[in-house]
């Protein structure tokens, strides 16, 4: 049986106890005048009778891993094991947890900083480029497993894996331009583990906390949190060896087992050739492609159908590459994630046909794609397309939007729980947009079908 979600949730509760009972129990434990049985006693205690608690006041599951000796953020150092060498020799685990946020004798704690704009504290983990990750998730399957036997449906809560970045330290002896953010993709593989053993537990749902998203963060970390929870991040995510990407904006007319049965011939991605923007040199495509060394005559591909073999795309660090390119040209590129895909494959990728991803221009009758590519191959892609995708600015949701398949998106409205939707007249600047696609070669159909 695995618990649900509920219609009701709380970030966690307070753990101090009514009558400051761990407060006590931890200066006493610090003084030698209680041992370890004793203060987690007192800690199991708390913490179940805060989960009876809040399912008498009505919550569905409540959440667990949100009860904490010390602090949230130092749990979740432990839970990944970012555990300085400092302190992991001095040997008890207890012993070091407690070392990292007091000291022990001449080891001193880690440092302590406010949690953002509250009075509460955080110890600040230390990341460095040689942190050995790994899951140690016997805090977490413990409380969902002590829950579940007071007979409560629970719900594991883990802070996220960009925010503990954010919130960590460069460790001392790092290179200067080091920064935790830059081990995401290790991190993001010890989170798989953690999350397939808490389902393996029963957990239904996992919570998972970005609390550094209430912060203004730079261009760099927004494209990290994208990363992680988004394409890139899929990889380290998903337990599948191979799954298939799809952007929102496309029509999918057959049958996607073509695409899960594809041979990428040792490729970590297979995607089709853009029509739009067919080599790297070409007007839309990598504007560094010289500074990177490419051939002009580089296939580029366009990233909103791609088939991804998870071991290819971790043995070629294809996360990490993607997100220093991204960050490194951050002000020069257009396309975040498929010219940052595009540069670092450099045309390594297996070729799906284009009727796999049949881009605006192979509707709009102005391309040049027979000059580029088979005729037989731009033919099939024009008259039986297997995937339509709404490429460019004209998007059908839109109400400027003269795209040839237009129609076909909404007479498929029609036949969800999203048939009443009428578009928004677009911002001007939108409009603008479509206008010049239209002078650049886009087609002017005719007027959308099936609007009201």
């Amino acid at each position: 049986m695995r618990d649900g979600l509920g219609a009701a949730a709380v970030l966690g509760y307070p753990r101090i106890g009514p009558r400051r009972e761990l407060k006590r129990a931890l200066e006493s434990y610090w003084d030698g005048g209680s041992g370890r049985d004793e203060l987690l006693a007192v800690a199991g205690s708390l913490a179940a009778a805060g989960w009876r608690r809040q399912a008498e006041l009505g919550l569905p599951a409540v959440p667990v891993n949100t009860f904490s000796l010390y602090d949230h953020v130092l749990d979740t150092a432990v839970l990944v094991d970012a555990v300085p060498r400092r302190y992991r020799e001095l040997g008890d685990p207890l012993d070091a947890y407690f070392a990292m946020a007091r000291g022990a004798g001449a080891v001193a704690p880690l440092r302590m900083t406010k949690w953002f704009d509250t009075n509460y504290h955080y110890i600040v983990p230390e990341i460095g480029p040689d942190t050995a990750f790994r899951p140690v998730a016997g805090k977490p399957l413990a409380e969902l497993r002590a829950a579940r036997a007071l007979g409560l449906a629970a719900r594991p809560v883990l802070l996220g894996p960009v925010t503990f970045l954010l919130l960590s330290a460069a460790a001392a002896g790092s290179p200067g331009t080091f920064r935790p953010l830059h081990r995401l993709d290790d991190l993001l593989t010890v989170y798989t583990r953690l999350l397939a053993e808490l389902a393996a537990a029963g957990a239904g749902w996992v919570q998972l906390d970005e609390p550094a998203l209430v912060a203004d963060r730079t261009p760099g970390e927004l494209a990290a949190v994208r990363a992680a929870y988004g394409r890139l991040a899929a990889p380290a995510l998903l337990g599948a060896e191979r799954f298939v990407y799809l952007d929102a904006d496309l029509i999918v007319n057959d049958d996607l087992s073509y695409l899960f049965d594809f041979n990428l011939a040792g490729n970590p991605v297979a995607a089709a050739r853009s029509v739009t923007i067919p080599t790297v040199s070409s007007p839309l495509g990598l504007g560094e492609w010289k500074r990177l060394g490419l051939a002009p005559n580089t296939p580029y591909f366009n990233a909103g159908v791609l088939v991804i073999d998870r071991a290819a795309w971790r043995s070629a660090d294809l996360t990490q590459r993607v997100l220093d390119f991204v960050r490194d040209y951050r002000d020069d590129i257009r396309y975040l994630d498929q010219e940052g895909l595009n540069a670092v494959l450099a045309g390594r990728f297996a070729r799906l046909p284009l009727r796999w991803n049949q881009e605006h221009l192979l509707r709009s009758g102005l391309h040049l794609g027979y000059l580029v590519f088979p005729e037989a191959e731009v033919t099939e892609a024009e008259r039986a397309p297997a995937i339509v995708h709404f490429t460019g600015p004209e998007k059908p949701w839109l109400r400027w939007c003269r795209d040839p398949a237009a129609g076909d998106w909404w007479e498929l409205i029609r036949s969800t729980e999203f048939r009443g939707y009428e578009p928004p007249s677009p911002p001007v600047r939108e409009r603008a947009a479509a206008l010049i696609g239209r002078l650049l070669g886009y087609r002017m159909g005719p007027k959308l079908r099936g609007r009201s």
